[in-house]
């Protein structure tokens, strides 16, 4: 897709109403000033509280972009986001959210989300659907359940070369029970092709089930080409890594510290309620000289409470020793930049970062920035690519998390923005050779 250039600041854009196109099945929605913006915003026309984006570059069609939200709603493109279609995952499983989509390199979409079967519509257990016609349609290939507790926080991890999936998860006794006998933990299952799971085991520490700093969040899972499995999640002032050598059947008895957290898990953002510290644990799978380094992101605030930064940490041996970390924002102190999604882009080994951002504009008005690096985490760029801030509300959740995906040079963020009473998904697509060689949008 061609972008549009333009001089004019976003505070030089007089704001206009949001213009939507439906022609057919084709939705679209223009963000105000779509035709001034540096990046063209386009909003997805699904309900008015959507979030939580996920979103996958089709590995064998980078023109094929398909985009699942939260709450189970789904949009595609075959023309490398010029027009957009709503679809639907298949209704054999009840939809409980955390959707999230990966691909394969021959072109199939998996997606997963939470489901339930007990009683009381408990959410018990993660269902695997794939689409094999560019998101069309979906069906129902495999289920893992875990009887009797609560599952929040699914994240999944996929071998490029042999397809291998790995899918992690916070499992609770009882999801919010202050009961200290009731216990949270990070555990992990494995599957060859999404229909069936290898028995879960534990790659945490326990935790609470209180939902606070002593709860592990954001399960996170690679593996390498060769096989062997790095998996990573916060808990409370620490991110930690696990590891297995022998395809998951053990894994370290103590835990790697990988880098503080400040405060903790949890982080207080005005507007904000959900300012969970999610981080992202990333892998080299190219054949280059830095196959099989190892990236985590993540958000803190170790330069204030008024100050929060996106930071990114690498380690060349499995994970036993990272990198002082590098601050990924480029503006001055006393901004908040928070809930980074980042890719690695496996044709370059190009390393890309989307996050909210309030170093323009007071009053918690929010943009979106994105931070790349070609030099493997040692510096990057930043640009913004919000055409006009928005403000956050703590009515109007924002969610958990954004999403980002590249594939041959084709890099699609997706966030959320507060607009007109609601909550939409916004994607923009960019080309690699359309991102400038220096930094931008201070």
């Amino acid at each position: 897709m061609r972008m549009t250039f333009s001089s004019e600041t976003h505070r030089e854009r007089k704001s206009r109403s949001l213009t939507a196109l439906a022609l057919g099945g084709l939705v679209i929605c223009l963000l105000p000033g779509t035709a001034l913006a540096q990046y063209k915003n386009i909003a997805l026309d699904g309900s008015n509280t959507e979030n939580n984006p996920s979103v996958v570059v089709n590995r064998k069609n980078p023109g094929n972009i398909v985009v699942a939200t939260g709450s189970g709603g789904l949009f595609r493109s075959q023309d490398g986001g010029n027009s957009w279609k709503k679809g639907g995952f298949s209704a054999e499983a009840s939809n409980h959210g955390g959707n999230i989509l990966i691909a394969e390199r021959k072109g199939d979409l998996y997606n997963f989300h939470l489901s339930g079967g007990g009683d009381g519509g408990k959410t018990d257990r993660i269902v695997c659907q794939v689409s094999k016609d560019a998101g069309m349609t979906w069906s129902v290939v495999g289920t893992m359940t875990s009887s009797d507790v609560d599952i929040r926080w699914p994240g999944v991890g996929m071998n490029t070369k042999s397809g291998e999936l790995l899918l992690l998860w916070t499992q609770f006794d009882k999801f919010g029970s202050d009961d200290e006998a009731h216990k949270s933990r990070i555990m992990l299952s494995q599957s060859k092709d999404g229909k069936k799971w290898s028995d879960p085991v534990r790659v945490s520490q326990e935790g609470d089930c209180v939902n606070d700093d002593a709860t592990p969040y954001g399960g996170q899972a690679v593996v390498s080409r060769d096989g062997y499995m790095v998996s990573a999640w916060s808990y409370g002032g620490n991110l930690f890594v696990d590891r297995s050598f022998d395809k998951g059947r053990t894994w370290l008895s103590n835990d790697i510290e990988a880098a503080k957290l400040t405060p903790g898990s949890v982080l207080e953002i005005p507007g904000v309620p959900d300012g969970h510290t999610l981080p992202t644990l990333l892998i080299d799978q190219t054949s280059a000289r830095y196959a099989g380094s190892l990236y985590l992101i993540w958000a803190d605030q170790k330069n204030g409470e008024d100050d929060t930064d996106i930071w990114c940490s690498r380690s060349l041996n499995y994970g036993d020793s990272w990198t002082p970390p590098v601050r990924v924002n480029d503006d001055e102190r006393g901004s908040h930049q928070f809930m980074p999604a980042a890719v690695l882009d496996q044709s370059s080994g190009k390393l890309y970062i989307v996050y909210y951002d309030r170093r323009l504009d007071e009053e918690d008005k929010t943009d979106v920035y994105l931070a790349w690096s070609a030099d493997q985490g040692t510096t990057f760029s930043n640009v913004k690519l919000s055409e006009s801030p928005f403000k956050t509300d703590e009515r109007l959740s924002i969610g958990e998390h954004i999403g980002i995906d590249a594939a041959g040079g084709v890099i699609v963020p997706a966030w959320t923005r507060i607009d007109e009473g609601g909550s939409k998904v916004v994607i923009t697509v960019i080309r690699d050779s359309e991102l400038a060689t220096g930094t931008t949008g201070k």
